[in-house]
């Protein structure tokens, strides 16, 4: 199998700080052969780096000869939020072919309550009805991904459930993510021909049922270290440590070109 990470920010996304020279100078160093670049989109005000209309092709010129230095496949990509159930993204659909290579997840609720709450955490906190259909609603909404064409990844699966509950309940959180959700995600992601992803940071949150279910569907994976820093960047060794401990080939490994 080929050595790849096809989850990398760089300092576009606003809360990541490698460049795009220090992503490939490391990757290099490590011996990788394929990485994909997927900032953040939707951004904040002001830090919108997909904003202008060549921004894209500035990107993918900027990389052919990061390419050409260091010998390796850069993908310009994007993590791209979706905007309610449906998984529509939050980026023109027109242009979403600029693209070589898409990933999204579940990041927030459209019925959680957004700002600080009173301890003034930044990231959002439950409400009355995202306690209630919360759960529900986390699901409808990666449905809605896997059945997104221009979509190639699932992200980290489980990243923002534990957003849905109060911080009494957040250490099992993950434990009471119901199995028939598992069942359908990894049935669907295998019929949709999408991937699903084995992300450095957050594959310790998947349990023995989504290898399970993604033996009998026969799922596809993808490997990414959602690196934000120098530091993370190509870290993947908790994502290989998973392939070895579920068994899983190296032919269930998405290696994409463009």
């Amino acid at each position: 199998m080929k050595s790849i990470d096809l989850h990398i920010h760089s300092h576009h996304s606003s809360d990541a700080t490698s460049s795009l020279d220090e992503i490939a100078r490391i990757a290099a160093e490590k011996k990788m052969d394929i990485i994909a670049i997927t900032n953040h989109i939707p951004e904040i005000a002001g830090h919108i780096w997909y904003g202008d209309c060549d921004s894209i092709a500035k990107l993918k010129h900027e990389r052919d000869g990061l390419e050409d230095t260091h010998q390796l496949k850069i993908l310009i990509g994007a993590e791209i939020d979706v905007i309610d159930t449906t998984g529509a993204l939050a980026y023109p659909s027109s242009n979403l072919s600029e693209f070589e290579f898409i990933v999204s997840g579940v990041h927030r609720y459209p019925n959680i309550t957004r700002g600080a709450d009173k301890k003034q955490s930044s990231r959002p906190f439950p409400n009355q009805d995202s306690m209630h259909y919360g759960i529900a609603e986390y699901y409808r909404i990666t449905e809605g991904i896997l059945r997104n064409p221009h979509v190639d990844v699932l992200a980290h699966p489980l990243y923002a459930f534990s957003f849905l509950f109060t911080d009494e309940m957040k250490p099992n959180a993950i434990s009471m993510f119901p199995e028939i959700y598992i069942r359908e995600i990894m049935k669907l992601a295998a019929q949709e021909g999408k991937a699903v992803e084995l992300n450095a940071a957050e594959v310790h949150l998947m349990n023995d049922l989504w290898f399970k279910y993604g033996d009998e569907f026969g799922t596809r994976y993808s490997i990414g270290s959602d690196s934000h820093k120098p530091q993370t960047v190509c870290e993947i060794q908790a994502s290989l440590d998973v392939m070895k401990k579920y068994r899983i080939s190296d032919e269930r490994i998405i290696q994409p070109s463009r």
